[in-house]
């Protein structure tokens, strides 16, 4: 789905957990692609939610 968007010229934010870790692989083909954004999300947080809808917003 997110190739699909930011093909068609969408801007997409990719929220994932372990993006500079477990997840770094997929994160890094991810903000490889045009119009992707990829924001650590960490649901434990109240602040990292608020920082990712912001980042949405910002855009």
């Amino acid at each position: 789905m997110t190739t699909t968007l930011a093909a068609a010229g969408h801007t997409v934010v990719a929220g994932m957990r372990g993006a500079t870790t477990k997840n770094a692989a997929v994160a890094s083909k991810l903000s490889a692609l045009p119009n992707v954004e990829v924001v650590e999300l960490d649901v434990t947080s109240d602040e990292s939610d608020w920082l990712c809808r912001l980042s949405r917003c910002s855009m």
